[in-house]
């Protein structure tokens, strides 16, 4: 069974700026090791974590967006 992933749902659209610095500082965290992985679709299965360089900004047609918990 791999690392358990904390899943960022993106309820707004999200640059790939914003999510390689939120992934970044995450890493200087030393307490724990933090598996953050980007949720912006519901129909594509997530088994890794986000890394560094994200190559793409947040999917914009996120159904998340706009939701609230």
């Amino acid at each position: 069974m791999g690392a358990t992933l904390f899943p960022v749902v993106c309820a707004a659209p999200l640059s790939k700026e914003v999510m390689n610095r939120f992934i970044e500082q995450n890493d200087d965290v030393d307490e724990d090791e933090w598996n953050l992985v980007f949720v912006d679709s519901i129909d594509h299965y997530y088994d890794k974590p986000s890394e560094a360089p994200v190559g793409d900004d947040s999917n914009p047609n996120s159904p998340f967006i706009g939701k609230t918990p």
